[in-house]
């Protein structure tokens, strides 16, 4: 049986944007759902020494490395669709280097119905989210609708990010029906 972890991005080192103009854009993109064609400059800018594999920023935008995205994009189920849009992160040393948002085109709701507590925007309360076995079938990383900072992703994925040492993300183990 698969089981699910839910995944967020470690909040203390925050990438700050280097391009004003591409704000709308990324606000769009975490709220309105299809592929993207014309994609403006997506750059951010690191104070904080390092290079996480994935970056916290203020439009919460799911900004990762290559390394990241050499992990997961192999270990996508099919049923997943996730769009690479390229990014660039200048370090706090001022190196620039090549980073990707993962846009989830389809996004679709995981939950099961009877068992999830939600509030009354319709999100899950916390601790009241319960994955839905069926639901999720063949899906191995999942972006929940208007969840724009976090994903839950099955164990393989789970095993495969905590085999390479991604950095700058946490997670917690999901409760799955």
């Amino acid at each position: 049986m698969t089981g699910y972890s839910w995944i967020s991005v470690d909040m203390r080192a925050l990438a700050r944007p280097s391009e004003e103009t591409h704000r709308r854009f990324l606000n769009k993109l975490n709220f309105e759902p299809g592929w993207r064609e014309d994609m403006p400059t997506l750059a951010w800018t690191l104070s904080e020494p390092g290079r996480p594999d994935w970056v916290s920023t203020i439009e919460l935008a799911r900004l990762v490395s290559d390394r990241t995205r050499a992990v997961l994009e192999p270990l996508l189920g099919p049923e997943d669709r996730v769009q690479w849009l390229p990014a660039t992160l200048t370090t706090s040393e001022g190196e620039a280097l090549p980073y990707w948002v993962m846009h989830f085109p389809e996004p679709f709701d995981p939950y099961d119905e009877r068992r999830t507590v939600r509030g009354p925007s319709g999100l899950p309360l916390p601790g009241g989210a319960v994955v839905s076995r069926a639901r999720t079938a063949g899906h191995d990383v999942v972006a929940p609708p208007l969840e724009v900072s976090s994903l839950f992703v099955s164990d393989r994925v789970l095993m495969a990010m905590l085999d390479a040492r991604l950095t700058g993300w946490d997670c917690r183990i999901a409760t799955v029906a």
